[in-house]
């Protein structure tokens, strides 16, 4: 039977003890540096309800060059913005991308603040899952938890197929004969892939200093093409520049040309919550995260849109450009300028050096998110995919499905790349959904007046007006991900991302009513609400998972620490929990006593009652909240149960035993106050609120029915 959760609280006494914080969570140890504290991210997971199993790498400046690199604006905008010209021309693009970063601004203040008050790897589905209204959190959080896991993982094809282009365009420079052919790009697709992974899985220690290094590569990149532009380019007038909007399109409305253009910058600024799946490696995250992803936005943005207008100004014969032998129309763009092949191949090799940077980071995205969902048993094969290293804190299987799944995408570039673009489509579009579902969820919440946890960013009453801007921005840019790039498409110009979204869509729900809805819970039913933060922290409340770890040392506890249980009876109950390395030999879950547990101790034990009193009976004890009493004439069957399983399991507990001839003398609900209710096998009409639903116990008196 599973205990009542918030009966019972952990006090670490080693927490600190010579600059070292013990999480009971997790046999990491963060050490505590200057200004670090461990047990503010150990506070964040036991209210999350997860356990630590990530090492925290990362501090403020680390994480923002993260975000940074894998944002890669100023590179992402010099590969694509030459391809939206043809819908909107040179002033659709400036204006459009001042409209997607005052748009995704708000949407990054959105997440911020979600990430603030639930800093976990899981993300979107996790904070559906945990602000959407009870009946619609196990299907919103599924639906958003499969749309992002894809999402992400078909970024990293994106990633690794743009970088193996900039390889191809730098061979094709050096050697003027050479023909690109569609198998180069699957293999070196393949190679960049290989090169980003394996250096995530063995040199992931040295991750946050690789960051280092690739922001002062970008920033030296960044100086190194503007001056280039700026000094050697042309100068096209301003006035046709900034003003010259252009339908070639033909669709017969400038407005509507234009807004078709959104697409190129709005995939290029897209990733708000890249940062967030690296909640769990960075050190005090509900801090240092939101601030990081303000930092990291904010220098996307400019960079990127200084990148923007400046290629604008030094466009020239654009025809001859988009043609280029090299099929990067920026290479051609940039020989055009400075006339030196030994130039431009120098400036071919910063922008590989950099996607190979932002791979890695892709990499690491990917797999956190992979490996957060299929802990909360949302993917199949969620055991595997979950698996940690322990010695390098790294979620080894879901990085090497991220290999094979960007291998096996990688494949279809050989058939048509059209093909491959239209599978990774589903990248925007999923990423896109989730951060509407999220927003709105969070905004539906403010509007019923319901507590949001506690929280070091904190929007206020300001929070309505980012919520609002983000949903109408995303509403717009999500729409025009689907529109096709002319008018009157024929198959092969036909945008076909709005079947690859549905399929997965109806994929994911038909998955979730065959098989998921039987494991997956949702991440709310291991955490701890908002009301309950100032009650006794009960580390046990999470999950089984974290009941019965697979190691010893979790499975007992940390050497000195004191459980304590909180009992109406019996008042304050300590617990020192055993010494693992003392206790090879004892390796027992009776360690642990649960909630059930100890209201059945104070009924057995109330003498007065003796309809639940066994003293001097033969019992027959059936778990923490299960006894059988062989009285003569007064055979009992003494249940207690929490409700981790759901009411309907309970109610046809009971209707078992009724059909094997027992009867239900007496059955109510209490809470850890003592508060009694009457037992129902439904309440709210099945809408429940399971955080609070988690705060009963069902009792229960059975006996044997008269004939």
């Amino acid at each position: 039977m599973q205990e009542l959760p918030l009966d019972s609280c952990a006090k670490d006494k080693n927490a600190g003890v010579h600059g070292v914080g013990f999480d009971q969570d997790s046999d990491v140890r963060q050490v505590a540096g200057r200004n670090y504290d461990p047990q503010n991210d150990q506070k964040d997971m036991r209210r999350l309800g997860k356990k630590q199993e990530l090492k925290r790498r990362f501090r403020f400046f680390s994480i923002v060059g993260f975000v940074v690199v894998l944002g890669l604006t100023w590179e992402f905008s010099l590969t694509t913005l030459v391809f939206s010209l043809s819908n909107g021309g040179t002033a659709g693009s400036i204006w459009l991308v001042l409209v997607v970063c005052f748009g995704m601004f708000f949407v990054m203040l959105s997440m911020a603040e979600c990430a603030s008050m639930a800093p976990t790897s899981g993300g979107q589905y996790h904070w559906v899952s945990e602000f959407a209204p009870a009946h619609l959190q196990r299907p919103l959080s599924y639906a958003v938890g499969w749309l992002c896991a894809l999402g992400w993982q078909c970024s990293m094809p994106t990633v690794a197929y743009v970088g193996a282009q900039q390889v191809l365009a730098l061979i094709a420079v050096c050697d003027s004969s050479y023909v690109i052919q569609g198998w180069h790009g699957a293999l070196m697709t393949m190679a960049f892939a290989l090169a980003s992974i394996s250096f995530n899985t063995f040199a992931i220690g040295k991750l946050p200093i690789l960051e280092g290094l690739a922001v002062a590569l970008h920033v030296f990149g960044f100086v190194a093409f503007m001056v280039i532009m700026w000094v050697m380019g042309p100068r096209a007038n301003a006035e046709v520049t900034f003003t010259n909007f252009r339908d070639d399109n033909d669709w017969g409305n400038l407005g509507l040309a234009t807004l078709v253009g959104i697409v190129g910058p709005a995939t290029t600024y897209l990733g708000a919550d890249s940062a967030v799946h690296l909640a769990e490696e960075l050190k005090d995250a509900s801090c240092v995260l939101p601030r990081a992803m303000f930092s990291a936005a904010i220098i996307n943005y400019i960079t990127g849109f200084v990148t923007t207008v400046t290629f604008m100004f030094n466009l020239d014969n654009l025809e001859d450009i988009l043609v280029s032998s090299t099929g990067q129309p920026w290479v051609a763009v940039m020989y055009n300028i400075t006339g030196s092949k030994a130039a431009t191949i120098v400036l071919v090799i910063i922008m590989t050096v950099m996607y190979f940077f932002c791979g890695v980071n892709q990499v690491t995205t990917s797999s956190r998110q992979v490996f957060a969902f299929a802990r909360d048993k949302g993917l199949p094969f969620h055991r595997f995919l979950s698996k940690v290293r322990p010695d390098s804190g790294v979620p080894a299987n879901s990085v090497y499905v991220t290999l094979v799944f960007t291998c096996l995408v990688a494949l279809i570039i050989i058939g048509s790349v059209t093909a491959f673009n239209i599978i990774l489509s589903v990248s925007a579009t999923g990423l896109f959904t989730s951060y509407i579902i999220v927003i709105s969820t969070v905004l539906a919440k403010r509007f019923r007046g319901e507590k949001f946890p506690a929280s070091q960013f904190n929007l206020g009453k300001f929070g309505y007006v980012a919520n609002i801007i983000g949903i109408c921005f995303l509403a717009v840019a999500w729409l025009f991900l689907f529109f096709p790039p002319l008018p009157h498409p024929d198959p092969a110009t036909m945008n076909w991302a709005v079947l690859v979204y549905g399929v997965v869509i109806i994929f994911a729900l038909v998955y979730y009513l065959i098989h998921g809805r039987h494991e997956y819970d949702g991440p709310v039913e291991y955490a701890i609400a908002p009301d309950d933060d100032e009650e006794p922290e009960d580390i046990f409340a999470s999950a089984p998972g974290l009941i019965f770890p697979d190691d010893t040392r979790d499975m007992h506890g940390d050497d000195r620490s004191v459980l304590v249980y909180k009992s109406q009876r019996f008042g304050d109950i300590e617990l020192r929990t055993a010494n693992p390395e003392q206790e090879a030999d004892r390796q027992l879950f009776a360690h642990y006593l649960w909630n059930a547990g100890i209201k059945m101790a104070e009924l057995i034990s109330n003498e007065p009652d003796a309809r639940w009193t066994v003293k001097g009976e033969r019992v027959l004890e059936l778990g923490a909240g299960g006894i059988a009493c062989f009285r003569k004439e007064y055979a009992r069957v003494l249940a207690i149960a929490g409700f981790h399983t759901g009411r309907l399991k309970l109610a046809n507990f009971f209707d078992v035993a009724v059909s094997q001839g027992l009867e239900v003398e007496e059955i109510y609900e209490e809470d850890v106050n003592g508060s009694r209710r009457e037992w129902v096998r439904e309440r709210d009409g099945g809408r429940e609120d399971p955080t609070a639903r988690k705060k009963w116990l069902v009792i229960a008196l059975l006996k044997r029915r008269q004939p």
